[in-house]
């Protein structure tokens, strides 16, 4: 872990099905890391959905998902 590279950023998501979430613009992604932490979430968002977790993945991008049944 180099000197001062890292930036922590935070997020609320709403849970509404309308609202947006971006995590990537023209291919290209604006994390490297991703947290998601979520006791109860009926949606993220109308433009991240599983398809678009499965891709950050894919794309050499690290996750880690903290959920309740």
């Amino acid at each position: 872990m180099g000197a001062g590279n890292h930036t922590l950023e935070y997020k609320l998501i709403s849970g509404d099905p309308k609202s947006e979430v971006k995590m990537q613009k023209f291919n290209k992604y604006f994390y490297d890391n991703i947290i998601f932490m979520a006791p109860t979430v009926k949606s993220f968002g109308s433009d991240l959905g599983i398809g678009e977790i499965l891709k950050f993945v894919d794309f050499h991008h690290n996750i880690m998902i903290f959920a309740n049944n």
